[in-house]
């Protein structure tokens, strides 16, 4: 809720989401996904199949993935089809201690149906619209691939409180980059004062006194330095200071720019 007691508009936020969620990411260096898709295959070696999920990255041009150990056949009877036959194509059951359970549980969705394991598969859409953080390559097999450690897949979590010091830190390095700026500039006119200095003392003139041989001679005019001032002042409110009237105004300007 803003300072009027307004929420910030829907449009605004459907309009710049994916502008701020890609800035906040950079600000904390953090990797996000996005689930793109799933698929199931079987091994003829192994008993149960694979669950695999394709990820999109919002940092990199791959995408990543994570598979999922399941089952692929019936544990029980039903009009479907005797026990022990194939599940169609698509359609798995996890094992209720798996880890592909524990990170549905921890993307905060709901077991189907009470508990209805093999319904799963029809809620999959359900893992859109949510950003998620996971390792990727984490384990010594999959540290060259796009594979991502299992349990550490997961919704993003970005607390307000790593927001602000990353953005304390950004000014920081901003005031200390402006402050060598400052401290060149000054050298560099300085140098140049003296410069000028020199050029006049080396000329050796005569005083111009109005008359006589000098009254035709060489003068100098005076050389002005001009040096353009950095400005210091590019936050003119520390954006944690703002209200959301100020931040969305000052953020809608700097993207008209």
């Amino acid at each position: 809720i803003s300072a009027s007691g307004k929420n910030i508009p829907k449009e605004w936020r459907s309009k710049y989401s994916d502008c701020l969620i890609d800035q906040i990411l950079k600000l904390v260096d953090k990797e996000a996904f996005t689930y793109q898709s799933y698929s199931t295959s079987r091994d003829p070696k192994r008993s149960d199949g694979t669950l695999t999920i394709q990820f999109n990255s919002l940092n990199r041009s791959e995408g990543v993935f994570a598979s999922f150990n399941v089952s692929l056949t019936r544990v029980r009877a039903s009009k479907h089809g005797a026990k022990g036959s194939r599940y169609p194509k698509g359609q798995f059951n996890p094992y209720k201690g798996g880890s592909f359970v524990g990170f549905w549980k921890r993307a905060g969705l709901p077991i189907p149906g009470g508990g209805r394991y093999s319904k799963i598969h029809e809620y999959m859409g359900n893992l859109k619209g949510i950003i998620y953080s996971a390792d990727v390559g984490a384990s010594e097999k999959s540290a060259k691939s796009n594979k991502v450690s299992n349990c550490s897949l997961q919704p993003l979590e970005v607390s307000a409180e790593s927001i602000i010091e990353a953005l304390n830190n950004v000014r920081l390095a901003h005031k200390t980059r402006t402050t060598n700026a400052q401290d060149t500039n000054n050298l560099r006119t300085k140098t140049t004062h003296k410069k000028n200095e020199l050029a006049h003392t080396d000329t050796n003139l005569q005083t111009d006194s109005g008359a006589g041989e000098n009254h035709h001679g060489n003068k100098v005019k005076g050389v002005k330095v001009n040096s353009n001032p950095i400005d210091t002042n590019v936050y003119p409110i520390n954006p944690i200071d703002q209200t959301n009237e100020q931040w969305v105004a000052e953020f809608d300007s700097a993207k008209a720019l």
